[in-house]
C-alpha cells in the first residue's frame, strides 16, 4: 500500500508540474538532469534531453542547434558563461531568447542537497511590451496606483537626463 500511495502521489505531482507553462527541471549534485517538466523539455528540437544527460550538454545541445540566441559569443564561450553561472551564490538570473521567439528568464536555485532546480519562465508577453513601449517616439513613462515607477522608455530618459539615478522600478513619483 506504501509503495502504491508514493507512486501515486507522484504520479499527481509531476501531472501537476506538467500543467505548468513555465519550464522546471531540477538537475543532481553531478549536474545530470534528474527530472524535467514537458514546458523545459519542449524548447529542444530532438529527443536526445532526457534524465541522466549534464547540464553542460544541454547548454551544448543548445547552442549547437542554435536554440538560443548567443549574441556575440560563439557556442562554446556562451556553454562556458552559462556553466560559470552556477559556481555563485547566489545565482543570477538571465534572460534567454530562444529561436522560435519564447523569451525565457532562467532563474536556479541550489537546494539544501545540492541538487539545481532551474525554472524557466517564459516572459515572451513581458519583452513584447517592453519593446512596444521602447518603439514609442515620445517619452513614456508608467506609474502603479501607489505612484511607483514602473517602467520608462529610453526617450524618456534622454529627455529627463538629470533624473536617470531615479528612474528605477519601485521608485517613488
Amino acid at each position: 500500500r506504501a509503495h502504491t500511495a508514493a507512486v501515486m502521489a507522484e504520479r499527481r505531482l509531476w501531472d501537476s508540474i506538467n500543467t505548468i507553462g513555465d519550464g522546471f527541471a531540477v538537475f543532481d549534485t553531478n549536474q545530470k538532469l534528474v527530472a524535467a517538466n514537458r514546458a523545459y523539455l519542449s524548447v529542444f528540437d530532438s529527443q536526445s534531453i532526457a534524465p541522466g544527460i549534464g547540464y553542460e550538454e544541454v547548454l551544448r545541445i543548445a547552442a549547437e542547434q542554435a536554440l538560443v540566441a548567443t549574441g556575440a559569443e560563439d557556442g562554446p564561450t556562451w556553454c562556458d558563461r552559462m556553466l560559470a553561472r552556477w559556481d555563485n551564490d547566489p545565482i543570477d538570473p538571465i534572460v534567454l531568447q530562444f529561436r522560435n521567439g519564447i523569451w525565457v528568464r532562467l532563474v536556479d536555485h541550489r537546494s539544501r542537497d545540492g541538487d539545481m532546480v532551474s525554472l524557466a519562465l517564459n516572459i515572451t508577453d513581458q519583452m513584447r511590451i517592453w519593446a512596444a513601449i521602447e518603439a514609442i517616439p515620445d517619452g513614456f513613462v508608467l506609474f502603479d496606483r501607489e505612484d511607483r515607477l514602473m517602467t520608462c522608455n529610453q526617450r524618456y530618459r534622454d529627455l529627463y537626463p538629470e533624473s536617470i539615478p531615479a528612474m528605477t522600478p519601485g521608485a517613488s513619483f
